[in-house]
């Protein structure tokens, strides 16, 4: 009986530390209004969201930068800059999107930080937003941001935000105001029929019917010095195990919970802000570390400006620990004090000084289930900016020590005899730099030369660790580029080293990588026929060509690999890829080649090499205003010198997108694949069919009775078989589901 009345108060949402993030959220944007004399506004805030927040993508995976309304002339236009190249002009912007198609340069590999300016009709640049951009050889799953949803909207980092200049009164007859914005999303989801062969693949659940929900409350308030933003985020599910802490607190988990919230106040020339929020520019020291917490950032006269903040050691969500700060010796205090040594540039050449002390328990948060041993550290870190008035040089340079130590825990220790980890203090350091040395040069009337040569170093020391920023301990890197363009072509390459081990110890392998990246785009209309006139037949190509030697600089001495020096690894593994694109009126042609050579050269392993080829070709047409057309077909090689197999794939994968009115649209795809070796010893194929009909509906247009929504009918079918002559086994699988859905957006 207690179990159930402690779920029916979880469902009901009444715990008192709910009602009281409730009541918070509510006095912070929506009291006194009529008190202090304030207008209610509708004018909706400029905000920028993007594809890959919280994600890694692939390097040749496009993204998409989403404004939340159209800029004005008078705002003038969004530049882009990717770490240190400004890669605007490869941008297709749209009134309200910016979307970079990786086909002619792809994403550079790594982390790099993505800015985006607002730039006047005056050449005035202002930083609207910056994101991380993380880019591997593959596109890993969208990670969630604490409400268990993307995370879209950027908050800029207090120590490299600029102080705002000085608020001015509100002129005589301005109107102050009150903004309020209050969002939520039901989403009814149900699956009432499924069938699976064989029945051992059944689901627990075959069947459901599911309410989830998503809810935001923004404000923004100003009158007179004082500013104030807030926002609160809520998501609920009726499926227990679908809750947000259920990871965490298993049945004791609310349906609904707060996933996020942040309020921002400004009096004057001071800013605050308390809970979740992004802090530290510090690459390996404190690097935009994400947790709920509180800051504190103003400018020092004219020339600094200093920011602190203290926050939780692991992300969290909830109602309990609304501040973050609860739980002692769990908690990151850091500060940043940033000097402007040309206050009429500012940019121009910039000093910042950080430091961290941060300790964290081993404790669960809502995405870890564990944190293995208490951990602690501490340190400084210096950062230079620099750059000339042309923008032609940039500097962004950086050094941090760290001491680290792991106390001594009692639970681990487990009443055993444990000789404490001793507190290592190592260093870091950093240069990104690069130099136009081209810069609109004219080499025609209607064509321009960019080169830009980068440089990028990084030396992190064996055993260095701070809880502030995630840094590859034991690391020496090394990374040169040169970027250049000439009207419409595109051309890249860049060399870069790396190396481990940098104590040298005999004993322990040292790894070296070595790796070269060519990519090459270009417009061949361009180059061949009249620009003005540009012939559909002549596509769009790009080219590159990467090759990464991976190798031991020699055999460990009492390492244990004189016993088998094969295990020494030497592989070069090289990729090319060559793309065609064409776009004729209502027509859509693509072809794409791949060809990639895994060449092992360890002693013993010579023939251990794998190789692949892929031809694919994508058609696409928009046979009417309403309807649309597409085929994919992707022929696939793989070669195994060692097995002596051959492996081929073929799939062929038509789609149609039929919007048969405004408010509805049918879309469906089928995919087939068929695989096996050349010895005809197996066998696959797969077979996918998806269907779904969509209806959106709206209704009203004022502000607080507004309603839309969208209805859908989606049916999956699924079949796999797989034969293997060798091993004398025949296995098939079949999957159908039937599924509902309805999501209304209310406000």
């Amino acid at each position: 009986m207690l179990a159930q009345r402690t779920r029916q108060t979880n469902l009901l949402v009444t715990r008192p530390a709910t009602l009281a993030v409730l009541l918070i959220a509510v006095l912070l944007v929506g009291s006194n209004a009529k008190l202090l004399g304030i207008s209610v506004q509708a004018d909706e805030e400029f905000q920028v969201s993007v594809s890959f927040a919280d994600k890694q993508v692939a390097p040749d995976e496009p993204i998409e930068f989403r404004l939340s309304r159209p800029l004005t002339k008078a705002e003038g236009s969004i530049a882009v800059m990717v770490g240190q190249a400004d890669l605007t002009a490869l941008f297709t912007v749209t009134e309200k999107n910016l979307r970079y198609n990786p086909k002619t340069l792809p994403l550079p590999p790594g982390e790099s930080q993505v800015t985006l300016y607002l730039v006047s009709p005056k050449n005035d640049w202002k930083e609207l937003a910056r994101f991380t951009l993380r880019v591997g050889k593959d596109a890993l799953g969208q990670g969630s941001g604490a409400g268990g949803q993307p995370v879209s909207q950027a908050t800029p980092t207090p120590a490299t935000v600029r102080p705002a200049p000085d608020p001015q009164p509100p002129a005589p007859g301005t109107k102050d105001k009150l903004n309020l914005i209050p969002s939520i999303t039901l989403s009814f989801k149900s699956q009432p029929a499924q069938s699976n062969f064989p029945l051992s693949n059944r689901p627990a659940r075959p069947t459901f019917t599911d309410l989830n929900m998503q809810g935001s409350f923004k404000g923004e308030m100003a009158r007179g010095l004082f500013t104030s933003q807030t926002q609160f985020d809520f998501v609920g599910a009726s499926f227990q195990q679908e809750a947000l802490r259920f990871g965490q607190l298993r049945e004791q988990a609310p349906q609904i919970d707060l996933s996020s919230y942040l309020m921002q106040f400004q009096i004057g020339k001071v800013r605050y802000q308390f809970g979740h929020f992004s802090f530290g520019a510090s690459r390996q020291l404190m690097n935009s570390f994400s947790s709920r917490g509180m800051t504190i950032s103003f400018p020092l006269g004219n020339h600094a400006d200093f920011a602190i903040s203290a926050m939780n050691g692991t992300s969290i969500v909830g109602y309990s620990n609304f501040f973050g700060l609860d739980k002692n010796r769990h908690r990151l205090f850091s500060g940043t004090l940033g000097l402007e040594l040309a206050p009429k540039r500012p940019g121009g050449l910039r000093v910042e000084v950080s430091a961290l002390n941060a300790w964290v328990q081993p404790v669960n948060s809502f995405s870890q289930g564990s944190v293995n041993d208490a951990e602690r550290s501490s340190g400084l870190g210096f950062r230079l900016l620099a750059s000339d008035a042309a923008q032609r040089f940039k500097l962004d340079t950086g050094f941090a020590r760290s001491r680290f130590t792991s106390p001594s825990d009692a639970l681990v220790n487990q009443g055993a005899t444990v000789k404490p980890f001793p507190s290592i203090a190592r260093n870091a350091r950093y240069l990104d730099a690069s130099y136009d040395l081209l810069k609109n040069l004219t080499l025609t009337k209607d064509r321009k030369v960019n080169l830009t040569f980068g440089l990028r170093h990084e030396r992190v020391d064996p055993l260095f660790r701070s809880l502030g920023a995630s840094t590859q301990a034991d690391k020496f890197s090394n990374e040169f580029s040169m970027i250049g363009t000439i009207g419409e072509i595109n051309a890249q390459f860049t060399h870069s080293r790396f190396n481990d081990n940098l104590r040298g110890l005999p004993s322990i392998l040292k790894s070296l990588t070595r790796a070269n990246t060519f990519i090459l785009g270009t417009p061949t209309s361009t180059l061949f026929g009249n620009k003005d006139k540009p012939s559909l037949l002549l596509p769009r190509l790009s080219y590159n060509f990467s090759r990464v030697h991976q190798f031991g600089a020699a055999v460990p001495v009492n390492g244990g690999f004189e016993l088998d020096v094969g295990l020494i690894p030497n592989q070069i593994s090289t990729n090319q890829g060559f793309t065609a694109d064409w776009q004729i009126q209502k027509w859509r042609v693509g072809y794409r080649l791949n060809h990639s050579l895994q060449n092992n050269q360890q002693k013993g392993r010579e023939l251990a090499d794998l190789s692949s080829l892929v031809n694919g070709v994508a058609v696409g047409v928009a046979a009417s205003p309403t309807l649309d057309i597409n085929l994919d077909v992707n022929i696939e090689r793989a070669n195994n010198r060692e097995a002596r197999t051959q492996d081929g794939t073929l799939r062929m994968a038509p789609g149609v997108n039929w919007r048969m009115t405004k408010k509805s649209t049918i879309a469906s795809s089928f995919s087939a694949s068929l695989a096996g070796d050349a010895a005809d010893t197996r066998r696959n194929r797969n077979i996918e069919f998806d269907i779904q009909w969509a209806y959106q509906f709206a209704f009203g247009k004022e502000r607080f009775r507004k309603l839309s929504g969208q209805f859908f009918i989606r049916y999956a079918d699924r079949y796999a078989r797989t034969r293997n002559s060798i091993f004398a086994t025949s296995d098939l699988q079949k999957n159908q589901t039937l599924n509902l859905g309805m999501s209304f957006n209310i406000f």
